[in-house]
């Protein structure tokens, strides 16, 4: 069984979330882009047959539960 988790950072309302699907051979970890949730891009792959038995993690990026304030900070970070 999967097991979503997250971490906040600085009490801001930043979070970092995974999906963490359990497996005994070594883990395999997923980072994407910006864009989109993991599971959405790695979710197929990850649960791949040939995949099968590996420790799986889908890391989400850093994001703001309020999409409006992470616009308007991705804004403000970029130049001119």
């Amino acid at each position: 069984m999967s097991a979503m988790g997250e971490t906040e950072f600085q009490g801001q309302g930043w979070f970092v979330r995974w999906v963490d699907l359990p497996g005994r051979k070594p883990a395999r970890v997923f980072l994407h882009g910006m864009g989109c949730l993991g599971g959405a891009i790695f979710g197929g792959v990850a649960g791949h047959p040939r995949l099968r038995g590996h420790r799986s993690i889908i890391v989400d990026l850093m994001m703001r539960d309020q999409p409006d304030a992470f616009a308007a900070a991705l804004d403000a970070a970029l130049p001119g």
